[in-house]
């Protein structure tokens, strides 16, 4: 790059010389450059060492040879090549002389001249940078020169080697005409080639200068043709804006998904875009050019299209509003449609534009919706009612077992106070699907084997499903442990033996699976509790099955294809609430007439320690021994039979319907009693505030709480966090007794 800006720069300085004076101007740049470093270097090394004769006046006479160098290089910077060529010859030809004169002594003492490279080298120059006849002047004074020297060492020099420098003398002579005469041709054949090159330049010149006179005249031809079509250019930038404002709206409509489409006055399609191609005919590469708009809708919409909605829009330039469009196919596609007129200010050209927007989504959302605040209200009002109905629950199972308890096994109504237990029992199942449908079921999430579950509902369960269905247990004997709440394992497997049942009217085989699964994808890695492993139960019947049609839908709420005496289509989306509660997932796998296998897994729980076995006390195990007891109940009929039962067993108990009466009863015994039985929810406050005030008081008893479901006011989460022993409604004699037996002993212990 250097080199080329510094040839650019003598090129222009020599500007009006030849090519070829031009050429040598950069070379001898160059040279005179190249040789300047030299001769410092010659300098310092003469000067710090001894390889020179004479080295004061060899390096004096080398700085006057660097300074001419210089000043030619500055006169060829200013454009004066002619001066630098003779400020340079004449440098070097002083050098020459000065060589000679200082090697005089070692001509005389050693017999030669070794001054020859720097003859050679004005003769070399010369021939290059100057003419001809320069070269051949210096070349006559160099060996005039050289032939001097034997006459002046024979006049005044006393040498023995006379004959050896005559010798020489006459070789170095030779040897210069030689040098002259091959520098004389080179020198001319150099000029015949520079010339040539110079001819073709001038050449080249003049073909320049006549195509440049040729452009100057297309310039002017194009001005010309330039100012003839300008009109027509004008005409053409126009249309081309035209087409980037159709091709961007072209781009624009076919990226949009909202159908679009243009149609003239006479209804006739002009522009689908590909989401309205999509949307009738669910592809895009199809040609619907000149389809009529009407063509569009389902016939019994047409005439309201025509009459009502193009009046609307001829006369108020928009319509918008919702109707079906007729897909490919004759289906229907609920859309919100937007039809404006669109044309000049004059209204000469008129078009209609469509914009459609898809509705399936918005239709299957505002429906889900719907369907969940339906869920919701019907919840609230399931949540309600069961609540009511555990009370009644709770005094008729247990009324009923201290009348049973009465009359002994002997008496013949013994049968029929079994039956209304027995009814309480699947009425206390109902209510427990209908909690847990509401979301209002209370659960506490413990480490239990399934395995043991099942073994312990297996008698219960061979009674629902009747003796012409064989029940089936293969449990994995190192099961693992999951957390879940008891009463909804009862729940499921309730309910998926009694949907097992009705699908083998005629018998069959219900087999209960339990296994060890991994599931690395399913891994929750943020939770130490859970891992890759689960717990799966499956439960296959050989029954009727399931039709891929009914398989979608079986876990919606109040789907059954029973009849309606016969199921109430809660059982499966309880189910399915349970195993989504507890982090697992359940799958179905059923055939027509072969049969159905549900399998729900859960993941594992590995804290073994956690695990404690449940142990059965019987009634007569779980009598009092005089403890002071008080029971807070707002519904009579269950503190009565609360009341009742533990005074029968051996308490001695005190009641209350109001967190106010309750804590007067408190004050008055001194806070001296060992349990507090409490409802949840009291007309006045909560039992867990009532529980809170004991504590603040100082009292030193246990607490047990009872509700049959769980709500906003009922501080659920404040009796998982203090660990207060919990019975749910609806609860039976052994219940009772058994959970006021464990908290007196918890006290205890």
């Amino acid at each position: 790059m250097a080199e080329s800006g510094i040839k650019s720069f003598i090129y222009s300085k020599h500007k009006d010389e030849t090519y070829i004076i031009q050429q040598k101007a950069f070379v001898l740049f160059w040279v005179n450059i190249i040789i300047s470093t030299l001769l410092v270097l010659v300098n310092i090394i003469n000067l710090t060492t001894s390889a020179s004769t004479h080295p004061v006046v060899i390096s004096s006479v080398n700085i006057f040879l660097l300074a001419s160098l210089l000043f030619a290089v500055w006169l060829l910077v200013k454009g004066r090549y002619n001066f630098a060529v003779a400020c340079t010859l004449a440098a070097v030809s002083v050098r020459v002389v000065a060589g000679c004169l200082i090697k005089l002594d070692s001509l005389a003492e050693f017999g030669s001249n070794n001054n020859i490279y720097f003859m050679f080298a004005a003769i070399a120059f010369s021939s290059f940078f100057g003419t001809r006849t320069l070269m051949t002047l210096v070349s006559g004074f160099i060996i005039l020169m050289n032939i001097s020297f034997i006459f002046l060492v024979e006049r005044f020099f006393v040498t023995d080697k006379m004959s050896y420098i005559t010798g020489s003398t006459i070789n170095i002579t030779i040897s210069l005409i030689i040098v002259y005469a091959l520098s004389y041709f080179i020198s001319l054949i150099t000029d015949n080639a520079l010339q040539k090159t110079q001819e073709e330049l001038e050449k080249n010149k003049t073909l320049g200068s006549s195509l440049e006179n040729k452009v100057i005249e297309l310039q002017s031809m194009y001005e010309e043709m330039e100012a003839m079509n300008e009109e027509l250019t004008d005409t053409s930038n126009a249309l081309m804006l035209s087409n980037k404002e159709i091709k961007i709206f072209k781009e624009l409509a076919d990226a949009s998904t909202q159908g679009f489409v243009i149609a003239d006055d006479n209804g006739t399609v002009t522009y689908f875009n590909e989401a309205m191609k999509r949307l009738i005919h669910g592809e895009k590469d199809v040609d619907m050019a000149g389809t009529g708009i009407i063509d569009l809708y389902p016939e019994e919409y047409r005439d309201m299209f025509l009459n009502r909605i193009m009046s609307h829009v001829k006369a108020h330039d928009y319509w918008t509003g919702e109707l079906p469009l007729l897909l490919n196919g004759n289906a229907e596609l609920p859309a919100l449609l937007s039809i404006f007129a669109i044309g000049d200010s004059e209204k000469t050209t008129v078009l209609y534009a469509l914009i459609a927007t898809d509705l399936r989504e918005r239709k299957r959302l505002e429906a889900q919706l719907i369907h969940s605040q339906k869920m919701e209200a019907v919840g609230r009002l399931a949540g309600g009612i069961a609540h009511d109905f555990n009370n009644y629950l709770t005094a008729i199972s247990g009324y009923s077992e201290l009348l049973l308890r009465q009359l002994g096994p002997g008496s013949p109504f013994s049968e029929n106070v079994l039956e209304i237990i027995k009814a309480a029992r699947s009425s206390s199942a109902l209510t427990k699907q209908i909690l847990s449908f509401s979301k209002k079921q209370m659960v506490r999430p413990i480490a239990v084997n399934i395995n043991h579950e099942v073994e312990d509902m297996k008698k219960l369960l061979t009674h629902t499903i009747g003796e012409d269905i064989e029940l089936i247990t293969i449990p994995d004997e190192r099961l693992h442990l999951m957390k879940i709440d008891p009463v909804q394992i009862e729940q499921v497997l309730m309910n998926l033996a009694i949907n097992a049942r009705d699908s083998m009217p005629h018998g069959g085989r219900l087999v209960i699976r339990t296994e060890n699964r991994l599931f690395p994808e399913k891994a929750v890695s943020a939770d130490p509790i859970r891992s890759s492993e689960f717990v799966c139960i499956s439960i296959e019947d050989t029954g009727v099955g399931i039709s891929a049609d009914h398989l979608g839908l079986i876990f919606e709420p109040f789907f059954t294809t029973k009849e309606s005496s016969h199921g109430t289509g809660l059982g499966l989306s309880v189910i399915a609430g349970i195993v989504e509660q507890n982090g697992g997932w359940i799958t179905v796998q059923s055939e027509v007439g072969k049969g159905t296998v549900f399998c729900l897994c859960f993941p594992a729980f590995h804290e073994s320690a956690a695990f404690v076995e449940k142990k059965k006390t019987s009634i007569d195990q779980l009598r009092g021994k005089g403890e002071r007891i008080l029971v807070v109940e707002d519904q009579d009929e269950v503190r009565k039979f609360a009341v009742t039962a533990l005074s029968k067993h051996g308490y001695s108990v005190m009641e209350a319907s109001r967190y106010a009466d309750a804590v007067k009863i408190l004050e008055r015994v001194d806070y001296r009693v060992e349990c507090v039985f409490t409802d949840m929810t009291l007309p006045d406050r909560s039992g867990i505030d009532l529980i809170e005030e004991i504590m603040k008081s100082g009292g030193a008893m246990c607490f047990l709480v009872s509700s049959g479901y769980t709500d906003k006011h009922s501080n659920w989460n404040k009796i998982v966090e203090k660990n207060i022993p919990f019975l749910p409604k609806p609860y039976n004699l052994n219940d009772l007794l058994q959970s006021v037996y464990d908290a007196l002993h918890a006290k205890r212990a």
